[in-house]
């Protein structure tokens, strides 16, 4: 389990919540309004969900996270939900400047299913996976060349692997184009679809594994204060940025909200120790744009747009569904 948390900043409280309210939402099969969601849960929970109201408008505008009680609930009229998953992501333990920050690099590390398991940590030596001693020193030297190397080969893997879910969009939407369907456009089909494929038995990380990793290597440069490695860990977040957020509307949902974060504490940070040549870009609303340009791209905003750019600061979206 991870280690002990402290209490939440406000901010990411917030974002927790709306990826625990986003994950429900998919498994309600796209209904983003939290009345509507309320009474679909209320009608499968036969009286055990209580006389509350507005419990998911608070979750998703407020930053209240789900009691256990709730969660159950959820659970009973959408068993596909994998909420506890999404509301103890270790990517929000990195992006929470209230916790524990070797800790919480710990928990991202460990979290990573043995992907350079060898340069990270030390072989688990008792039931604890969270102590100090299982995480080797990385140094800036380490930190450089896991970018140049691993690291940087795992994203043009995902670079390749978004190129040809593009195609196959652009595929699928020729095909609906057509009345019958050519022969060329049927090949091309399952040529890109074996390719996917043989990319997924690669047994590779996934967009939000990567980011997590690379979150955790641009903490770590930002602790032992090594400027090169913290500008490259920080620029390849940034690459990987608008297409890892896309891939997961449980964190599209919340796109400027995640940004914000990441400029606060990564990217303006880098900016103000790095010539102008190499200084990331550290406005949210750019960030957003570029996600939702790489979503349309992947075939994957399912997300309403008012809800993807909505700030920490803005005002919250009025439902239309009456009360």
């Amino acid at each position: 389990m991870p280690p002990a948390t402290r209490r939440w900043s406000k901010d990411v409280k917030l974002v927790r919540a709306r990826a625990g309210f986003a994950d429900i939402a998919i498994a309600a099969g796209g209904i983003w309004d939290p009345k509507q969601i309320e009474q679909m849960v209320a009608e499968h929970s036969h009286g055990a969900f209580g006389d509350v109201t507005n419990k998911f408008s608070k979750i998703t505008w407020k930053g209240v996270v789900p009691n256990e009680a709730t969660i159950q609930t959820v659970l009973t009229a959408f068993p596909a939900c994998n909420i506890r998953y999404w509301l103890e992501l270790p990517l929000f333990y990195l992006l929470d400047g209230k916790q524990n920050g070797p800790a919480t690099q710990r928990l991202a590390f460990a979290s990573l299913e043995n992907f350079l398991s060898v340069e990270l940590r030390h072989p688990p030596i008792d039931d604890d996976p969270w102590q100090e001693k299982k995480l080797r020193f990385l140094s800036g030297k380490t930190i450089t060349s896991l970018l140049k190397g691993p690291v940087a080969n795992q994203l043009e893997y995902l670079h390749e692997k978004d190129h040809y879910q593009h195609i196959q969009l652009r595929i699928d939407q020729a095909l609906k184009s057509h009345g019958k369907v050519p022969d060329e456009l049927a090949t091309a089909k399952h040529d890109i679809a074996w390719k996917l494929h043989e990319m997924q038995e690669a047994h590779l990380l996934d967009h939000l594994q990567t980011l997590t990793l690379i979150t955790a290597l641009t903490k770590r440069a930002q602790d032992i204060e090594d400027p090169e490695a913290f500008v490259l860990a920080s620029r390849a977040a940034q690459t990987l940025f608008p297409a890892a957020i896309a891939h997961y509307p449980q964190l599209l949902y919340s796109t400027k909200m995640v940004s914000e974060l990441y400029c606060e504490q990564l990217w303006a940070p880098m900016n103000r120790m790095s010539p102008i040549v190499f200084r990331c870009i550290d406005d949210p609303d750019e960030h957003v744009e570029r996600t939702v340009r790489s979503a349309e791209l992947l075939g994957t905003l399912c997300v309403p747009l008012e809800h993807i750019r909505r700030g920490h600061k803005d005002e919250p979206y009025k439902s239309s569904h009456p009360s």
